[in-house]
């Protein structure tokens, strides 16, 4: 996976909304701490699952909370995980969201989503997911126009963060 890379060649190492799109998770944080130096930081993104509004075809998985803090404690000792949340403006786009989303859901009564490979779900996800988007900003134009970075912030992981932020030190 960074088999070009060699072993204590980084004091950091990004990977930002990644993992969840790695099919073999475990051999990505085994090769990120291979690279880091001794004392080194992975610094990491990903999606929470349970905050996740439909599945999505790009990802190989998403994870809950226990199962995120399972996979990071079998890689790293020393590591912290934080969710990423939002304010009231993310909220409430997150909320309208969510109700795009059913709207667009109730007519998969075969609940095909959850049923069909990923690789088949892939344009039509991007196809809806685009038409999704703009309705937002037709509804609610002045939240969705509006959202900032700081309209994010970092908190306990719990079952609402919208994504996970974790920090992990090769010992």
């Amino acid at each position: 996976m960074l088999s070009g890379i060699p072993s204590h060649s980084f004091d950091t190492v990004i990977c930002f909304q990644v993992i969840e799109h790695i099919r073999k998770d475990h051999l990505l944080l085994e090769e990120i701490k291979r690279v880091l130096k001794p004392g080194g930081a992975l610094l990491m993104t990903t999606p929470n699952k349970s905050m996740s509004l439909s599945r999505n075809p790009f990802h190989v998985r998403e994870y809950l909370p226990n199962e995120m803090e399972t996979l990071i404690r079998s890689h790293f000792s020393t590591y912290t995980i934080q969710g990423v949340s939002g304010n009231e403006n993310m909220m409430a786009y997150y909320e309208e969201n969510k109700k795009s989303v059913a709207a667009f859901a109730r007519y998969d009564i075969l609940n095909l989503q959850y049923r069909m490979p990923a690789f088949l779900l892939r344009a039509p996800y991007t196809l809806l997911n685009n038409i999704n988007r703009l309705f937002l900003l037709q509804k609610i134009a002045t939240v969705t126009a509006n959202l900032t970075h700081r309209d994010f912030f970092l908190s306990e992981e719990n079952a609402d963060c919208l994504d996970y932020f974790v920090t992990a030190l090769k010992e």
